[in-house]
């Protein structure tokens, strides 16, 4: 047995249909670019693990109560840097772009640090490498391969380590996002940045609004972890900034904090639900991170 990848999204639609198919079928990665349908792209996000139990799947209008409060705290603002961390799909990326591009001039940057991917080829297929330079998945021709490859798929496995031994003999770089939002990125309305929320501590462009939603969780990292997020977002803010950090919660409710830069200090200005679940963290900053924001 084995589990499948066609490169024809027609095929994966229809094989979709077939009992259990979530278990043997796979779409491509270095396909995505061409799947137009949404239950297929969500699917296919759903299925791209990149650690800690977090895939890329994210849904349509998820944050659409919180982008109601963007607009309104940044309604003054005639021109706006807007960077959104850890987009996962940039889905809620392309919708909070679109609400902001219709009101002010916008200058909008994403960033993922799993966004962008390794993909190496051989005579026997492809493998593609996430940005730990740890293998994703592999395809050889329809067959699909994974580390995590159940025991049953005995072909799958037996082509995992033909592919992991195979000479390389072509390597590209895949960025991978929602259709839609590429298409911002192909045309400039929308910039790729590389930046890590844990080890990135500065960006040459300062913002005026940064998104962090579902990435500083206290079930991601540890305390000190997350202290050092909140200084590197700091870091990264303009005198003025907002600043908003968030989860959304099993039943799919979302809870936010929202802060203004205060000559260096985060100061909450509204709350979206109970609020951010790492606020006591942003508020009462150990010595190091006070220090930081003063300077």
């Amino acid at each position: 047995m084995f589990m499948i990848a066609p490169r024809s999204s027609t095929w994966v639609r229809l094989l979709s249909r077939l009992p259990k198919s979530e278990s043997w079928l796979r779409l491509r990665v270095d396909q995505m670019a061409s799947i137009t349908d949404a239950d297929l792209a969500e699917r296919a996000y759903r299925q791209i693990s990149i650690g800690n139990g977090i895939t890329k799947q994210t849904a349509p209008a998820r944050f659409a109560d919180l982008d109601e409060v963007v607009c309104r705290l940044v309604g003054a603002s005639s021109r706006l840097r807007v960077h959104d961390v850890g987009v996962s799909s940039g889905i809620t990326s392309l919708e909070l772009h679109t609400r902001l591009a219709a009101i002010r001039e916008l200058h909008f940057f994403v960033s993922d640090r799993f966004a962008r991917f390794r993909v190496t080829r051989s005579a026997y297929g492809v493998l593609i490498r996430d940005a730990n330079d740890e293998v994703l998945c592999g395809y050889a021709g329809p067959i699909y391969c994974d580390p995590a490859t159940p025991r049953k798929y005995v072909i799958s496995q037996l082509a995992y380590r033909q592919l992991l031994r195979a000479p390389v003999i072509e390597e590209t770089t895949l960025l991978l996002f929602d259709p839609g939002l590429m298409a911002l990125i192909d045309s400039g309305e929308v910039s790729f940045i590389d930046f890590d929320v844990l080890a990135t501590a500065a960006t040459a462009q300062k913002f005026d609004f940064v998104r962090c939603m579902n990435l500083l969780n206290l079930s991601y990292f540890t305390e000190p972890q997350i202290r050092q997020g909140i200084v590197n977002l700091a870091s990264t803010l303009a005198p003025g900034a907002w600043l908003q950090i968030g989860r959304t919660h099993t039943d799919g409710s979302n809870h936010a904090t929202f802060y203004v830069n205060d000559d260096g200090i985060l100061r909450v200005v509204d709350r979206m639900g109970d609020g951010s679940e790492i606020e006591h963290l942003v508020s009462v900053p150990d010595p190091a991170v006070q220090a930081h924001h003063l300077r």
